[in-house]
């Protein structure tokens, strides 16, 4: 097996790229070292070669002179194919040529790796918070084996990630928001240990952990330390999501999805539409004396700010999956990201500003004479038009998981 310093001092020495195709090999997780004369070749014939070549009396199978990058795909292609007499020597002439250049990234890299060997990461710990739109809080720890460096959320962007990188083993892994958020709401249930500890040897004193979609072994020294720093960033990350909650309103409301919709109450068919039906009356052709105007439909409401360029709020409702059909679940949209910004200025409103505005009209309208006739005639008239439509998005829903 060729040793990982010699596979990357052949990576850097050809410039990424494969020898084959001129392809730039950009990870190098993606390399593959090829022989020019195969492995698999009869020690006879590689003597004859040797002497037809003018290879020299030191050249191996393994010889720098033999090896060139190639991708991993294109190798397992190639297989045991033997090249003719011209490849090869086409092929040969350029790792004769590379020889040189392999040896001096060589160099370097154990030239490198010595000097790591003697610089341990530090204990630091720092967490740089901010209320800056667009600048997301920072999160830094390490200790002598372990560092990991990530992005906590911030009031405006709910996702986060981070990189931890473990000395001993030379190996960086990532996390992004998904990952994060099981390990966190996996703590419900079992430790931290539980989750990422596949196994470990007490003998070796090394354990064997799965993250994500990534596995390492590491050191008991080096396991410890990853625990500790890890789980003090999940309980960093776990408090930064909840600051998002609170700043959005969203504390007491119920996600319905990973999209970014919430349930804000439960109205009735009647009541969804009378906003609707207000949407109409205050629409953008009307432009009434309100701060702001609406875009709307049957299905979603959308309030505008006054110059009509920002969306103020979005919602929408669903029915719920309950024997009484004209029973909807309001549903609140988060905002887009570049939307966020205009938040503290009033423009875009949060959940909780949405549902006081929802209650506050409906609220009034419920105090007309004759809402109480509409709520007892509401039954027949939606059941003949909306009935088999209903059915269908109520069963859907019920498949996707949604629940009252």
């Amino acid at each position: 097996m060729i040793r990982v310093e010699l596979r990357y001092a052949i990576w850097l020495a050809y410039s990424k790229q494969d020898i084959y195709s001129g392809k730039l090999i950009e990870n190098f997780n993606d390399l593959e070292i090829d022989h020019i004369i195969p492995k698999s070749i009869d020690e006879n014939i590689l003597k004859e070669k040797i002497s037809k070549y003018s290879l020299g009396k030191e050249f191996t199978i393994d010889s720098i002179e033999n090896l060139v990058p190639t991708f991993k795909i294109h190798n397992r292609q190639k297989a045991e194919m033997v090249f003719n007499e011209s490849n090869e020597r086409f092929f040969l002439a350029i790792a004769q040529e590379k020889k040189e250049r392999v040896e001096k990234e060589l160099t370097k890299v154990i030239k490198n790796l010595k000097l790591k060997e003697k610089v341990q990461f530090k204990e630091s710990y720092q967490i740089a918070d901010t209320e800056h739109y667009g600048i997301r809080p920072t999160y830094f720890n390490s200790k002598t084996l372990v560092a990991l460096n990530g992005y906590l959320p911030s009031k405006f962007d709910r996702v986060g990630s981070c990189a931890i990188e473990f000395y001993e083993i030379g190996s960086m892994i990532s996390l992004n928001h998904e990952v994060i958020l099981r390990l966190i709401n996996g703590k419900d249930n079992s430790t931290l240990k539980e989750q990422v500890l596949h196994y470990y040897d007490d003998k070796n004193e090394r354990a064997f952990v799965i993250i994500g979609t990534s596995s390492l072994h590491l050191k008991k020294e080096a396991y410890y330390q990853f625990i500790i720093i890890l789980d003090d960033f999940l309980i960093a990350y776990s408090n930064y999501l909840k600051k998002f909650d609170v700043f959005w309103g969203l504390e007491s409301l119920e996600a319905i999805n990973a999209e970014g919709l919430y349930k804000l109450k439960d109205i009735s068919q009647v009541e969804w539409d009378f906003l609707i039906a207000y949407s109409y009356k205050h629409d953008v052709e009307r432009h009434t004396d309100n701060e702001f105007c609406f875009n709307a439909n049957p299905n979603i409401l959308i309030a505008l700010d006054k110059d009509e360029s920002i969306i103020k709020f979005k919602i929408t409702c669903y029915p719920l999956i309950t024997s009484q059909l004209n029973n909807l679940a309001l549903v609140w949209y988060l905002p887009q990201i570049q939307e966020r910004k205009f938040v503290k200025d009033g423009k875009v409103w949060t959940a909780k500003q949405a549902l006081n505005w929802v209650e506050k009209l409906l609220e009034n309208f419920k105090k007309e004479d004759n809402y109480e006739e509409k709520e007892k005639n509401k039954n027949v008239t939606h059941r003949t038009i909306f009935s088999p439509l209903m059915h269908s998005v109520r069963i859907f829903l019920a498949r996707s998981g949604f629940k009252a």
